[in-house]
Formats: structure tokens, sequence, C-alpha cells
């Protein structure tokens, strides 16, 4: 639902559900407001989906017992307002 303005489906960020060999999983919280720090080169981009497949890679290679990562998008929908 939206209202006309720019609040449809903007972007919060991402989370990150990295599950390990020994099945443990880990989530990890990426926001819009911060910037994204690579884990290898701890270089700083703005988030994008672009830089996050950058940040995943060098994850990888800095940890090599992650077997998978599901990537949930955090988006505003929409709001409502009522009037008096």
């Amino acid at each position: 639902m939206s209202d006309g303005t720019n609040f449809y489906n903007k972007l919060l960020g991402y989370l990150l559900w990295i599950k390990r060999e020994d099945g443990s999983v880990e989530r990890v919280q990426v926001l819009r407001t911060g910037k994204l720090t690579l884990p290898t080169t701890q270089k700083k981009y703005k988030l994008t989906l672009r830089n996050l497949k950058l940040y995943l890679e060098e994850l990888a290679k800095a940890d090599p017992t992650i077997v998978e990562v599901c990537i949930d998008r955090l988006a505003r929908v929409g709001k409502i307002r009522w009037t008096k």
C-alpha cells in the first residue's frame, strides 16, 4: 500500500543466514544506513546488490566452512496514514 510517497518498497538492508559445515547458522544484518565493510580487505562500500556479492565472495574465501548463504531483502512495503 502506498499513499503516493516514495516509501513504497524502499530498500532497508539485507538479512543473511550463513550456514556452516557443522550445521550452525549465523544471522548477519546489513543495513543501508551504514557502510558495507568487506571481511578481508576492510574496504567500505555503499550497500548495493553488487557490493553484497563482493562481500559474500570475500567471506567465502575467508571462511571455507561456509556451505550456503540465504539472502532476505529488508524493505519498507508502504505505509498507511489516517487523517483526522
